[in-house]
């Protein structure tokens, strides 16, 4: 029994392994633990580093020289770091429940890294942890691309995500991840682990050379460059361009001074394929030029109404005025048909915490461009009760959003109700108004619109400022960003973080926090560069590598540490990276 419990506990922390890879763009919530949710990925991350700690204690493996498998320059520099985020955590002014989760979520993945080279100790298990990754992420992908396509969500990934993202009325493609952001990079990450896949089965010899599976894993290929286009992501696209253009450079180094080394036209080819792919979308897909052409689709409801400044009304009485309103934006305003844009009033009593029931509409009398203007004829009904009020008028693109949620106009104008001399009897329209303009609701939020990135970095730069030690706490800037930068223009998203992972850390986690977790990337990025550079790299060394250098590269314009799928999976190639690599 002593000499078979060791075997199948090291198939079972493999098999582990490889359900959480498999499921990782499919995380569900399973039950609940007071405040925390817990859910697949975690319950499996769980399982995974469970067995893989009753591996090392069963083997006793610590008394094997190197038995972790990596320098001790990085892990001293991880231990650091996390003790010095926990530490911000414990200290932070405010939100340290959350800061604490956050930095457990770190410790997690930096514990997964380190169990990974204990259960992936060749090449055979790298492959086997490699293809479900690849099998798992082309189905979530192509679901996405499915919906995309078909510019219908598909109900059955709403288990895994709260919506599909999307650009406008547009969706992006975001198949079972939070967002498309993170379906994004998943792609970036897991894409040269398909080309390595495609070249190892195109180049094998004898029976082992299977050309016709090489070109069906090249078909996925194209699926998964397309699918970086349908997120629209500006940064997934420059992201795959730039890793595998890194990396034909290195191994073009490589190749000049070693007949051995692995070619870089492959990666090159890559890299000339996703240009082709942006060329062909940029001249006959209209949604990637608006993409190009603005950071958000915030830029896409630009508008500037014409409207009274002041009006008196009689109540109950409705009386015709007109406003004018300039489609300053990218998107053309249709007057009929799905997502129609019509003009939008709401009614709201002095002060902004109360407003009428009755949010009126009226629809524009043709379709309005870019550049172009148009005035609508607004029937408005006055309230029943007399008094003073404020007339909010906006955009409404029907079943996507209002304009002002956007683009933060907020065109005002200011109504007197007098008492109507005499008053004929309403119409049942005209009285289903009145009852609603005469019930009193809670006024909506005014949602603010999303930052762009350099108001993110500068509201980061004075959060810093503050606490530029111990920082503010891991996963806090989303949720106090809004405390200065929005004040008086109602809630902000807080689903945001500083949109670059550098000034995120920086500002998480201060400088005790952030200068050893920079040290130790610098050290893991030196690290592929003599591997990729220098040194006789195998092809999966290649293609974690490259996957890694995604990370660095996008991480310059997006965050991705805090969510489990893109955290994880950052984790996951960073152990896949240690348990190939000698350490030298």
């Amino acid at each position: 029994m002593q000499s078979t419990a060791p075997t199948a506990l090291q198939r079972a922390s493999f098999i582990a392994l490889a359900l959480l890879a498999l499921t990782l763009p499919f995380e569900i919530v399973l039950f609940s633990v007071g405040p925390l949710a817990i859910t697949s990925v975690e319950l499996l991350l769980g399982l995974v580093l469970l067995l893989a700690a009753a591996l090392v204690i069963v083997q006793r493996r610590w008394r094997r020289p190197g038995w972790l498998r990596l320098p001790r320059a990085w892990l001293w520099l991880l231990a650091i770091a996390a003790a010095a985020f926990v530490l911000s955590a414990l200290l932070a002014p405010t939100l340290r429940v959350n800061a604490l989760k956050a930095s457990g979520r770190l410790l997690a993945g930096i514990a997964l890294a380190l169990a990974v080279p204990q259960l992936v100790y060749n090449r055979r298990r790298l492959v086997w942890v490699a293809l479900p990754l690849l099998l798992g992420t082309t189905v979530a992908l192509s679901a996405g691309f499915v919906e995309v396509a078909n510019g219908h969500i598909l109900p059955w990934l709403d288990h895994f995500r709260v919506t599909a993202t999307t650009a406008g009325p547009f969706l992006r493609l975001t198949g079972s991840f939070g967002h498309a952001n993170q379906a994004a990079m998943f792609l970036e990450a897991t894409l040269p682990l398909l080309l390595a896949l495609s070249l190892l089965l195109w180049s094998g010899s004898g029976r082992r050379r299977r050309p016709w599976a090489a070109l069906a894993v090249g078909l996925i290929i194209l699926l998964f460059l397309q699918g970086a286009i349908y997120t629209y992501s500006r940064t997934s696209v420059v992201t795959v361009l730039a890793s595998s253009g890194v990396t034909a450079l290195l191994l073009w180094w490589r190749s000049r001074r070693h007949e051995r080394a692995h070619s870089p036209w492959p990666w090159a080819g890559l890299a000339l394929a996703m240009l082709l792919v942006i060329g062909l979308n940029t001249l006959f897909n209209p949604v990637m030029q608006m993409r190009l052409s603005s950071e958000g689709d915030n830029e896409w409801y630009n508008l500037s109404f014409q409207a009274p400044e002041e009006l008196t009304l009689e109540a109950g009485r409705t009386m015709t005025t007109t406003v004018t309103v300039r489609n300053e934006g990218l998107l053309t305003w249709a007057d009929r048909g799905p997502n129609a844009v019509s003009v939008g009033g709401r009614w709201y009593l002095p002060g902004n915490s109360n407003s009428l029931a009755f949010v009126p509409r009226w629809t524009l009398p043709e379709t309005v461009r870019p550049g172009e203007s148009v005035t609508v004829e607004t029937p408005l009904r006055a309230p029943p009760q007399p008094g003073a009020y404020r007339l909010q008028w906006d955009l409404i693109q029907e079943d996507v959003t209002w304009f002002s949620y956007k683009n933060g106009v907020r065109t005002m104008t200011s109504i007197t109700v007098v008492p109507a001399e005499a008053r004929a009897t309403p119409t049942p329209e005209e009285a289903l108004m009145d009852a609603e303009l005469a019930q009193v609701v809670d006024a909506p939020p005014q949602l603010a619109p999303i930052p762009d990135r350099r108001t993110l970095w500068r509201e980061a730069a004075r959060h810093f400022a503050q606490r530029p030690l111990l920082g503010i706490g891991l996963d806090n800037f989303r949720l106090r960003y809004g405390e200065a930068l929005q004040e008086g223009m109602g809630q902000w998203n807080p689903d945001i973080h500083a949109n670059n992972w550098y000034i995120e850390t920086l500002v998480s986690g201060g400088l005790l926090g952030a200068l050893p977790f920079f040290a130790w990337v610098i050290l893991l990025g030196i690290s592929m560069v003599r591997e990729l550079g220098f040194r006789n790299a195998s092809l999966w060394q290649v293609a974690i590598a490259t996957g890694l250098i995604a990370y660095f590269i996008h991480g310059l314009l997006d965050y991705f540490l805090m969510f489990n799928d893109t955290g994880i999976l950052f984790w996951l190639l960073t152990g896949l990276w240690i348990s190939q690599y000698d350490g030298r």
